[in-house]
């Protein structure tokens, strides 16, 4: 075999700048296959078109293609690459990923807007009254044992949110604990509020409360009397109450002690 014109995985490495591992990589995940191999040593050897290859491949990987799937779009036998189909599928990921960052950038608009109203709620001192339009929300049955630690609540919300993405509905920055009573008694539900949506009702655990007038105060109260502790102008008052108790932050977020919003709904015939 004549070596002459044909080039070391060392020198390969060299001209193209990507590390030999990376190299041996692309070999094992079959998209760099050598020109030659020697039987006696296993030194691997290369030639010019495996320069243009490697090139590829880097393009391909600072597109986040998928390496595994490039051999699609490369001829086994004569190297010859579908450029076309490769700049493509780049376009099809940049535009996610640019759909992505926007998502990324309202959600963090979003906060920034909750923690400021949060803030006001918190120097006001005092219950404040909100309107929240029709709004659809994904429950979960929930035992609410009222510990602000429990590792249960975090792990069902976190396996929840999980869900609902893998559903292809968007949840949104509000979430945590709804208390349905209906007298003295009610049903308890981790909650997340969803994005609107037709596709949210393909779902029985989509529960859709229409728009509603609440009573709003900042608290580290988080006992099973909430409502005749923080509302007791409503906890003697005949109507199903929704309860809401969201976990929040404020500009300065204490995780030792956190405080979260809660939130009762008001009669439809209230007046302050």
């Amino acid at each position: 075999m004549d070596y002459k014109n044909l080039l070391t995985i060392g020198k390969l490495a060299k001209i193209s700048g990507v590390h030999v591992k990376a190299l041996r990589y692309y070999e094992s995940i079959g998209i760099l296959p050598p020109t030659y191999v020697n039987p006696e040593n296993g030194y691997r050897y290369y030639s010019q078109v495996h320069i243009y290859l490697v090139e590829t491949i880097r393009l391909c990987a600072e597109l986040s293609i998928p390496l595994k799937e490039l051999k699609k779009y490369i001829s086994e036998e004569s190297f010859v690459i579908s450029m076309p189909d490769i700049i493509e599928i780049g376009i099809q990921l940049a535009n996610q990923k640019m759909r992505q960052f926007q998502d990324n950038l309202a959600f963090l608009e979003k906060i920034k807007l909750e923690i400021q109203r949060s803030d006001r709620l918190f120097e006001a001192d005092e219950a404040q009254t909100i309107t929240i339009p029709e709004t659809d929300y994904w429950l979960v049955p929930f035992r609410e044992t009222f510990d602000s630690d429990s590792y249960e609540y975090h792990q069902l919300l976190n396996e929840t949110y999980v869900e609902v993405l893998s559903l292809g509905l968007r949840p949104v920055y509000e979430m945590g604990t709804m208390l349905r009573y209906s007298g003295e008694h009610y049903q308890s539900f981790l909650f997340l509020t969803l994005e609107k949506n037709q596709r949210n009702y393909s779902y029985d655990r989509t529960f859709t409360m229409p728009k509603t007038t609440y009573v709003s105060k900042l608290t580290e109260t988080n006992t099973s009397d909430l409502v005749e502790r923080l509302f007791p102008e409503l906890s003697d008052k005949d109507y199903d109450k929704v309860v809401f108790k969201l976990d929040i932050l404020t500009s300065q977020f204490n995780a030792h002690s956190p405080l979260f919003e809660a939130r009762c709904s008001l009669p439809a015939d209230y007046s302050s």
